[in-house]
């Protein structure tokens, strides 16, 4: 015959113990891809000079606005990066000439690479 005892409650407390483990380092690897995947979007943005521009500049615009504009907020599980510009959206959408691919859509091609650098970093 053969017979195993388990001790439920050690292994219950391995295992949150454990589950701890991953939501910790899960939390502290999404806040750096996305600290990453933030600056990279800042040096995708251009910096607008009209002299390149086939129209005349709106009243007030100021080089630079757009790229200095970025916000990345982290809150618990979430991470939220955002530019309230009103021309945000439309060089992000391939507007720009200096920024055909927009910011945030070439940044995500490389969210990939960025995921399995940091997270080569810890180690359980």
């Amino acid at each position: 015959m053969i017979q195993a005892e388990v001790d439920i409650r050690k292994w219950m407390t391995q295992w949150n113990s454990a589950e701890k483990q991953v939501l910790v380092v899960s939390e502290k690897v999404l806040k750096e891809v996305a600290t990453k995947l933030y600056t990279k979007i800042i040096s995708y943005t251009p910096v607008g000079y009209p002299s390149l521009w086939k129209y005349k500049s709106p009243a007030g615009y100021h080089p630079g606005t757009l790229k200095k504009s970025w916000e990345i907020n982290y809150q618990p599980k979430e991470v939220t990066i955002k530019n309230e510009q009103p021309h945000a959206q439309r060089v992000e959408n391939g507007w720009s000439t200096q920024a055909p691919y927009g910011m945030m859509r070439l940044s995500i091609t490389e969210f990939p690479d960025l995921l399995a650098q940091v997270a080569a970093r810890y180690k359980f």
